[in-house]
C-alpha cells in the first residue's frame, strides 16, 4: 500500500509540473503574439513563419521561424530579419533569457537619403539577458564567433570574435547611480573591408573597451537623439581601452563627449607603441605631411621609454577637438561628425 500511495504521490507531482509547464509555454507562445500585436499597433512590421514552444520537462524552447521586425517610421527605417531564432527559458527562472540565433542575419537602414545593407552569418551568435521581477532590463551579453559580414557597395569583412556586456543601474550603491550605464565591448581578428582600412591596413588584431556611461545613453541612434544627449551632458568615462591596429597598439583610459558639431571629443591618457610605423604608415597615405611627421617624431623621442620587451613606447594625451585627433600637440587624423 506504501508504494502506491509513493507512486501515486509522483504520479501526482509529475502531472501537477507537467501542467504547470504547459501553462508557462502557452502563455509564452500568447504573449509572444501579443507583443507582436502591440509592436504592430505602434507601426512596427513584424512577422514570422511560426512560432513553436518545447523542451519539457527542463526548459522552456521558444523557436521563431524567419522572424523580422523593422519600423519604417523611424529616422533610419531599420529592417532586421533572421532565418532562425531560439529563446531559452528555464520553468523557475522567467527572469533570465538565452538567445541563439542560427543562419543568416539581415540588417538595413537608411542614412543620408542611401539605403544601406549588411548580411552576417556567424558560426555562434548568442545573448543573455537578466531582466528584474518588474520587466526591467538589467543585465545582457552578446557573442558572435567566426563571424563574415557582407556590407553593400563597401564588401566583405570579418571576425573572429565580438563580445558586448551592459549592466544598468538603479543606484545599488554610490558607484551606480540611477540610469547610469556599465558597457564592456570587445572585437578580436577584425579585418575590414577593402579600401576602408587607411593607412594602418585592414587587420585589427584586437580592440577593447570598458566604460561607464554615468547618465542613460541617447534614446535612440539618430541625430536629435544624440544630439540631446550631448546637451544634456552626455559623457563617457572611457576606464580600460586596448587597440592593436597595424603597427599600432593603444593603451589607456580617458573621458569622451561629442562637440557641437557631433564629432568625437575628449581626452585618453595613453600608452602607445609602434608610434613611428604608424606615423611613417600616415605619411605615406598622405594623412599627413612630412613636416607634421619629423616634428611628432622628434616630440615624442624626447619622452620615450624602453619597455621590458625592450621596445620603445610613448605616455601621451591622445586629443580630440575640433573636429581632428592629436598625438601630443601633433595633429594625425581628421574626425568627422557622426551625422
Amino acid at each position: 500500500m506504501r508504494y502506491l500511495i509513493l507512486l501515486g504521490a509522483v504520479a501526482a507531482a509529475i502531472a501537477g509540473y507537467y501542467a504547470y509547464w504547459q501553462s508557462l509555454a502557452d502563455g509564452l507562445a500568447d504573449g509572444a503574439e501579443q507583443w507582436i500585436a502591440e509592436r504592430r499597433s505602434q507601426g512596427y512590421e513584424v512577422g514570422h513563419e511560426g512560432i513553436r514552444v518545447r523542451g519539457f520537462p527542463f526548459r522552456l524552447t521558444v523557436e521563431f521561424d524567419t522572424p523580422r521586425i523593422a519600423d519604417p517610421t523611424h529616422a533610419l527605417a531599420w529592417d532586421w530579419r533572421a532565418d532562425w531564432v531560439t529563446g531559452y527559458l528555464q520553468p523557475w527562472n522567467l527572469t533570465h533569457v538565452i538567445l541563439v540565433v542560427d543562419g543568416e542575419q539581415h540588417v538595413a537602414w537608411t542614412e543620408a537619403g542611401k539605403r544601406r545593407a549588411v548580411t552576417l552569418l556567424a558560426e555562434d551568435t548568442r545573448a543573455s539577458a537578466i531582466f528584474d521581477r518588474s520587466g526591467a532590463l538589467k543585465r545582457y551579453q552578446g557573442a558572435m564567433q567566426n563571424a563574415e559580414v557582407e556590407i553593400a557597395d563597401v564588401g566583405p569583412a570579418s571576425f573572429a570574435s565580438a563580445q558586448v556586456a551592459g549592466r544598468h543601474n538603479n543606484g545599488e550603491d554610490e558607484t551606480r547611480p540611477p540610469g547610469s550605464v556599465d558597457l564592456g565591448l570587445q572585437v578580436a581578428d577584425l579585418t575590414l573591408p577593402p579600401k576602408t582600412g587607411g593607412a594602418l591596413g585592414r587587420e585589427i588584431g584586437r580592440a577593447m573597451l570598458t566604460a561607464f556611461l554615468p547618465t542613460p545613453p541617447p534614446a535612440d541612434v539618430t541625430e536629435p537623439a544624440v544630439a540631446a544627449w550631448r546637451a544634456g551632458g552626455g559623457k563617457i568615462d572611457l576606464r580600460d581601452i586596448e587597440v592593436a591596429w597595424g603597427p599600432l597598439e593603444i593603451k589607456g583610459d580617458g573621458i569622451a563627449s561629442l562637440d557641437t558639431a557631433l564629432r568625437p571629443e575628449g581626452k585618453i591618457r595613453a600608452e602607445i607603441r609602434g608610434y613611428d610605423a604608424t606615423l611613417d604608415a600616415l605619411a605615406t597615405a598622405g594623412s599627413m605631411r612630412d613636416e607634421d611627421v619629423k616634428t611628432a617624431k622628434f616630440a615624442l623621442s624626447l619622452v620615450a621609454k624602453a619597455g621590458p620587451d625592450g621596445r620603445l613606447f610613448v605616455t601621451t594625451p591622445l586629443t580630440a577637438r575640433e573636429g581632428r585627433l592629436f598625438i601630443g600637440p601633433a595633429p594625425i587624423l581628421s574626425l568627422p561628425p557622426l551625422f
